[in-house]
């Protein structure tokens, strides 16, 4: 692989994108979570206090794994594939959506935040690749 290839792959170490993945996704777990329970999704239902937190848990938890498992796999098809492309990070996706289908279909996981936090990931990879070509252009 050209030095070139390898400046295209590198986002980060694996540990690194992991953690990024981690952070993100319980942030915008824990966003959701407090979303549903105070009715911004739609109608509140009467809940305790501890439903709420059970709520608030359960989709930081959701999230936060997601995030984890979708930049871990991203950047292994990355370096396995030797360029960093949309097609990766549908793949990453694909793989990464899996585990949760049963949480998926039970409407415990919001689908498509976290197809949103692929795209926004995508787009910052394609503007990433972009400023990289007109750097080196020049």
């Amino acid at each position: 692989m050209a030095s070139s290839d390898k400046r295209e792959v590198s986002r980060g170490s694996f540990p690194m994108r992991t953690l990024f993945g981690a952070t993100i996704g319980v942030s915008m777990g824990a966003m959701l979570g407090m979303m549903d329970v105070t009715g911004l999704f739609g109608a509140t239902k009467s809940r305790t206090s501890a439903e709420k937190a059970k709520i608030i848990t359960r989709t930081t938890i959701l999230f936060g794994g997601f995030g984890t498992l979708y930049q871990g796999t991203r950047h292994l098809v990355d370096v396995y594939r030797g360029k960093s492309g949309t097609e990766n990070a549908v793949m990453a996706g694909f793989v990464s959506l899996l585990p949760f289908t049963k949480v998926i279909i039970s409407g415990k996981f919001n689908l498509a935040y976290a197809v949103g936090m692929i795209v926004f990931d995508e787009f910052n990879d394609y503007q990433r690749r972009q400023a990289m070509e007109d750097a080196y252009d020049d």
